[in-house]
């Protein structure tokens, strides 16, 4: 019964992964526009791929930003993510180790903080397709600009911020704020942080039964880089808090200043090429179910094995001396257990019964004991018991056999 549920369940298993690659197969030729025209990636830094709003005016005319410590790559919309991925893993298999994600969140272009949650929701949806894509969870970074004064880039990971100037050393977050120029920004920072906080991680990190939470590795924000705009998500925020309201003005800094660069250095430790692709995955937890299926029959095969020469044994034992035509059966049977156990115990078990279980053929020499010991007992016993002539030639081949199997 086992050997046929095993049976049909690795049949099952082989279905469902042909028909999951067929449908793989059918839907491919729709992902035309997410096709990546990537350079070799000579480094074994992370690939940041940036998704969110504003993208054009943060890349420009290059889709692709090198660094000395990375890549930003431009994925497009958020919904893309996947797309993107599987072009890149088409590519280069081996650099999906190296992936992370980057959501661009800017507030003052917000107008309403529901659309601003959907976009949120397809970040978390994505984030569930790229898991069963590649195999493992991408390593999700938030970064946000607020319009106010303007600060550094504030990196937070974990629970202490740190403060990295553009042309200066890091520094601890509550180092920075006691100097005495950077007074006049901890309030607009301070609700920045609550902001996201409360608004962009609630909605990543809560209990949704459709999509599992998205596990946010770091934030960056940076304020004073971006014009406020009326009515804006972050405009309403801040004013219905703090009653703070900023003026726009003419905000200009390079376009390298508008990457987070010094999050590049948390990602390395993370960032490192895959030996083998999903397929590879999929073969080895194929092998390994297969292993398994027949190291059970294996089991099954001993249990079968093990109740045969039992039951032969309650059968000797059971029949009564004076029964001889049984009694000759029964010891033809056990005569035949033995030999086979003999062999076995000489030329070595059979790969179906052996699997690595039974080593130096302790298999033969514990299954043959019992056998042994019940045909010496068998034969002690014959030799005190009194015989007639009736009775003589008949016990006299009894005890034939069990001599001529316990000499083996």
């Amino acid at each position: 019964m086992f050997k046929s549920l095993a049976t049909l369940l690795i049949a099952t298993l082989a279905c469902w992964y042909v028909l999951k690659s067929c449908r793989r197969g059918k839907t491919e030729p729709d992902a035309t526009a997410a096709t990546v025209d990537l350079p070799l990636l000579d480094n074994l830094g992370p690939v940041v791929l940036v998704c969110g709003d504003h993208l054009d005016a943060l890349f420009q005319e290059y889709p692709l930003r090198k660094t000395a410590q990375g890549w930003w790559l431009n994925a497009g919309d958020v919904s893309q993510l996947t797309e993107v991925v599987h072009s890149i893993q088409a590519q280069f298999p081996r650099q999906v180790g190296q992936l992370s994600v980057m959501f661009i969140c800017r507030p003052d272009s917000h107008q309403d903080e529901a659309v601003l949650r959907s976009t949120l929701k397809m970040l978390r949806q994505q984030s569930k397709q790229l898991n069963s894509l590649v195999g493992f969870a991408l390593p999700v970074v938030v970064s946000t600009a607020f319009s106010g004064p303007e600060t550094p880039w504030v990196i937070v990971r974990g629970d202490k911020p740190i403060v990295c100037p553009e042309n200066g050393s890091p520094q601890a977050g509550i180092d920075w704020q006691q100097e005495s120029q950077n007074i006049m920004a901890l309030p607009a920072l301070s609700q920045a942080f609550s902001f996201i906080r409360t608004t962009l991680l609630d909605e990543l990190e809560k209990t949704d039964r459709l999509t599992p939470p998205v596990s946010v590795f770091a934030v960056a924000l940076r304020l004073g880089t971006v014009n406020p705009e009326a009515h804006s998500v972050w405009a309403n925020w801040l004013c219905s808090r703090t009653c703070l309201q900023f003026s726009r003005q003419n905000v200009q800094s390079a376009p390298a200043s508008h990457f987070p660069d010094a999050v590049l250095p948390l990602l390395a430790p993370f960032a490192f090429p895959v030996q083998g692709g999903q397929r590879t995955r999929r073969l080895v937890l194929l092998m390994w179910l297969c292993a398994l299926a027949a190291l059970g029959m294996s089991v099954l095969n001993n249990r079968d094995l093990i109740r045969q020469v039992g039951a032969d044994l309650q059968r000797w034992n059971a029949i009564p001396m004076n029964h001889y035509g049984p009694k000759a059966e029964a010891l033809t049977a056990l005569k035949q257990d033995a030999l086979l156990l003999e062999r076995w115990q000489r030329q070595g078990e059979p790969f179906r019964y052996s699997l690595g279980y039974y080593p130096d053929n302790v298999c033969g020499w514990h299954c043959n004991r019992p056998l042994i010991h019940t045909f010496h007992h068998h034969r002690q016993k014959s030799n005190r018991r009194p015989r007639s002539r009736s009775r003589k030639s008949s016990d006299s081949t009894a005890c034939h056999y069990s001599i001529q199997v316990v000499g083996r």
